[in-house]
């Protein structure tokens, strides 16, 4: 694993950080553990960010949150692993939120193929075809350098039409930008990009895919530069990217989640693992998020 480090000798890095701290400060004042150099626990409310010099993220287990000070360096691990155990049956989780076009029948179902025996579902039966669902997780909201990883799988006897990641999403329907990884056919999974609700760029990774089969998806997104690779649960993650490119025109987004087009047919996902900026995992992301996981 390696560490990524992120220059905060600009007012305006720092400026971010701290508008992401603090509009969130009561939650987060739960879960960031603050230490000095001493391994003291210092109060969250006194923490300075004019200090801040550098960051430095450092992949830990997942859910654990650390905001450790040591030589006016803040180490910090914001991550989020999601496998929908904690959340009620029946509906909607509470913290992600639809986006572009509403009406998506999402909720949380109890099933024995999923890892913790919950998923996140999306059955809808009515609407029309071309509709633009989007699902996002609220505490990724605003942030544009990420890892996000998925554990999918769909039940559709129609044309398949959904978004297994949906990353830097903004504008509204027809007029949206983002970048999507997406499936129409069960051959392949592909990489776009959009502005303004336009297709500028579009990469495939040619894949055997069938109804009720579990497979993983992660996309990582750093600057201009987009990877991505997918692989059945039955397998191992391979060594390299499916795809590797660069693209600078959709550099930053609103919102980061799952999605769908398509009606009457059942979308699942029952692993969501976001990190802020990169996770440091070459291979092996899958063991880690299963270890991970309470």
């Amino acid at each position: 694993m390696t560490d990524k480090t992120i220059d905060m000798t600009d007012d305006e890095n720092i400026l971010e950080l701290y508008h992401r701290i603090s509009e969130n400060k009561q939650e987060l004042n739960d879960i960031i553990t603050v230490k000095d150099e001493n391994e003291n626990i210092l109060p969250f409310d006194d923490l300075d960010l004019q200090l801040v010099e550098k960051i430095e993220w450092e992949p830990k287990k997942l859910g654990d949150y650390n905001f450790n000070i040591k030589d006016n360096n803040y180490n910090v691990n914001i991550n989020s692993l999601i496998s929908y155990k904690n959340y009620s049956t029946g509906s909607k989780p509470n913290d992600w939120t639809e986006r572009l076009d509403s009406g998506g029948s999402w909720s949380i179902i109890s099933e024995d193929w999923a890892t913790k025996n919950y998923a996140l579902r999306q059955n809808t039966t009515s609407g029309t075809l071309n509709e633009e669902r989007v699902l996002s997780y609220d505490k990724a909201d605003d942030i544009d350098d990420f890892e996000i990883v998925v554990k999918t799988r769909f039940d559709a006897p129609e044309s398949l039409r959904y978004r297994p990641i949906v990353g830097r999403l903004s504008g509204s329907v027809g007029d949206e930008n983002g970048i999507f990884v997406r499936l129409i056919d069960k051959n392949s999974i592909l990489l776009r990009i959009r502005e303004n609700g336009d297709i500028i760029d579009a990469h495939e990774v040619p894949m055997d895919l069938s109804d009720n089969i579990d497979f993983w998806v992660r996309l990582y997104v750093i600057g201009d530069e987009l990877k991505l690779k997918a692989w059945l649960d039955t397998e191992d993650e391979p060594e390299d990217w499916n795809i590797e490119t660069k693209n600078d025109t959709i550099m930053t987004g609103d919102y980061n989640g799952v999605g769908f087009r398509r009606i009457r047919n059942d979308y699942f996902w029952d692993i969501f693992a976001f990190w802020v900026g990169e996770s440091g995992i070459d291979t092996g992301v899958k063991d880690f998020i299963l270890n991970s996981i309470n």
